[in-house]
């Protein structure tokens, strides 16, 4: 088992030399990198604080034959090029303005190997900084947090503008050298999460790696003396150099600091750590639910286009496949938990109909049918159901003649084992040729995303009684083009689309709604040059405000899960961290809370996909998206 730590366990930190970080300095940071740019069996090690107790040098290592080495596989260490850590994305771990910079001074041309216009040597006069390619990111708390010895020409032109090869390094009594200072008024403004530059070996650096600090500002050219950093959302171990890492060796980074108390340290930069994985066999499509904390459900379409559902034992230390149901044909299946021993699949069957099917999941995962419908001639359909305690159904359907249809269900418990009641319909005018639907979360509705008859994305919140009687229409959003591919989540006070956009790329919309079902207030818009081909949306219960988890297929087939930090509004997006999950031809996601007795709570996101020998793939993550 991991071992998580949080506030209940301030004193184990302090054993380990995790103290809490003071009101003081209490600035809180995004790590720099993203495990899905340095790969899932690396991670940053900083084993020494020979420059300070809160100065950081990092290197990237990977375990091999019993041991730790910054080499990459196959290549030649004693370049640059040959190890892990040069050429690793960095980005903004805060949001601030560039201070100082520079971004065009030559790298050392080996490790171990110094330009003498870095150190001075032989009377050669210096004109490399001493932190080489670099930037000074000062945040609106009143620091300055400093990147340093980045690869030549990587540091964006629109984020500094000094470009030369050699320059003037008088610091003239301040901290800083002079040449770097931007001036005032003309600081580029940077964005948590945004790309600074790639790690290099420029400066006084004796190999490729990175070095970061923070400290105090004071005045224009200067700096107080480095304090504490406290990183969020990733993982930490302890750092042996001839030991690999141990499942309960890990811990959360949520405002945890890295000190020299700390001791050596291996870092995951993700708020994902893989737990567990379990394959099945041939599949189409899919789509998970969780019942309870340890019960997840597959509703899939297999390859001969059957409906086939089938349990699991889900936990952190492993995945057990319990029992399966096949059913009839059917295509474009989606389910919901309407309970922890209920759920309900949406699909078209074999006449092109809506389908819904209601299941009981007993103790040891066997499914008994209890109840079936059947409506419209489908095309697409989605399934949701309200939060509130008089739950009701909400089904979100693509006619055959493209026109949106919004219907109601609730059980019926009078009857025994319960049936199928249908309460409500509402069907729009216009027509779409997409949709994703959510249950709300500060209103008793749902919210439906749709692509129009132009192309273009339109959010539409659907008010519907506590009786389930009547569905009222809110005030939409409309934005631009989109793709047909999307998804949408709740969050506390509104929520959150992940779609493709007209260009290929991952868009995010952040949405304010109101207590009375309305689309209201802040609207926030996050793009992602990332070309993608599906894309699974997904909030677990203890991640704060609106932090949640996109899982996406990129158009190179790769799966990654990328993390999101937001307020509880969908304002102030920042993308964090992000793991990537191998290769995939279809993928979807769900959130889950697990808890166990004498254990510490536990956020977990489950994707299911395809892989690329068509079978099914659950991959399990524990996710550390708080605060």
């Amino acid at each position: 088992m991991f071992r998580i730590c949080n506030s209940t366990q301030t004193a184990a930190l302090a054993v380990l030399g995790l103290s809490l970080l003071t009101a003081a300095n209490a600035q809180q940071l995004m790590f720099f990198s993203r495990s899905s740019d340095i790969g899932e069996n690396v991670g940053w090690v900083v084993d020494s604080y020979d420059e300070g107790p809160n100065i950081l040098d990092l290197k990237i290592q990977r375990y091999t034959n019993g041991g730790w080495t910054w080499c990459k596989e196959g290549a030649d260490c004693s370049t640059n090029a040959g190890q892990l850590t040069f050429g690793a994305p960095v980005y903004a771990p805060a949001d601030g303005v560039i201070r100082t910079c520079w971004r065009n001074f030559d790298d050392n041309p080996a490790p171990g190997v110094k330009l003498k216009r870095v150190t001075g040597e032989d009377g050669v006069t210096p004109v490399i900084f001493t932190a080489g390619n670099h930037v000074n990111i000062e945040t609106p708390e009143g620091n300055v947090i400093l990147l340093g010895h980045l690869k030549k020409g990587s540091v964006p032109a629109n984020l500094c503008p000094f470009n030369a090869e050699e320059a003037n390094v008088s610091k003239n009594g301040g901290d800083y050298p002079v040449a770097s200072i931007i001036p005032v008024g003309q600081r580029p403004q940077v964005r948590r999460g945004q790309f600074i530059g790639y790690a290099g070996n420029s400066g006084n650096s004796g190999r490729p790696h990175l070095h970061i600090h923070m400290a105090p500002k004071e005045g224009d050219n200067g700096q107080g003396s480095a304090v504490p950093m406290s990183f969020l959302q990733a993982w930490a171990h302890h750092f042996n150099n001839n030991a690999n890492v141990t499942e309960n060796g890990w811990y959360k980074l949520a405002g945890t600091p890295l000190t020299s108390t700390s001791g050596a340290t291996l870092v995951r930069p993700s708020p994902f750590l893989r737990r567990a994985s379990e394959a099945d066999d041939q599949i189409t499509a899919v789509d998970p639910v969780y019942l309870t904390p340890t019960r997840a459900v597959t509703v899939v379409e297999d390859h001969l286009h059957q409906l086939k559902l089938i349990s699991w034992d889900v936990t952190p230390s492993g995945i057990v496949r319990k029992f399966d149901r096949i059913e009839g044909l059917a295509t474009k299946v989606k389910a919901v938990a309407y309970d922890a021993s209920h759920v309900v699949a949406a699909v078209r069957d074999s006449n092109g109909n809506l389908k819904l099917i209601f299941y009981s999941v007993g103790p040891t995962g066997i499914f008994t049918r209890v109840d079936d419908a059947t409506a419209d001639a489908i095309d697409d359909v989605d399934i949701a159901v309200t939060s509130a305690n008089d739950k009701k159904i909400i089904v979100a359907l693509r006619r055959a003649d493209d026109k949106l249809k919004i219907m109601v269900w609730d059980i019926d418990w009078s009857v025994p084992s319960g049936r199928l009641e249908h309460q409500a319909s509402r069907l729009e005018a216009g027509t779409i040729s997409a949709l994703a639907l959510t249950a709300a979360k500060n209103f008793h509705g749902a919210a439906v995303a749709v692509r129009t008859a132009d192309n273009n994305l339109k959010v539409i919140p659907y008010k519907v009684a506590f009786s389930g009687t009547t569905i009222e229409r809110g005030q939409d959003y409309e934005a631009g083009a989109v793709s047909t591919v999307m998804d949408i989540t709740s969050i506390p006070k509104g929520v959150v689309v992940a779609m493709k956009d007209s260009a290929g790329d991952l868009r995010v919309i952040g949405l304010e709604t109101s207590t009375g079902g309305d689309i209201a207030g802040n609207k926030e818009v996050a793009v992602v040059n990332n070309t993608i081909s599906e894309v699974s949306i997904d909030r677990t219960s203890q991640a704060a405000g609106g932090n949640l988890a996109v899982t996406i297929r990129a158009a190179n087939g790769d799966l990654y899960v990328l993390g999101w930090k937001m307020s509880d509004r969908g304002e102030n997006i920042r993308r964090t961290g992000s793991s990537k999950a191998g290769e995939a031809t279809r993928a979807a996601s769900v959130g889950y809370h697990y808890t166990q007795y004498g254990q510490s709570p536990r956020d977990m996101i489950l994707t299911a996909v395809r892989d690329n020998d068509q079978n099914l793939k659950l991959v399990l993550w524990e996710t550390n998206l708080a605060p």
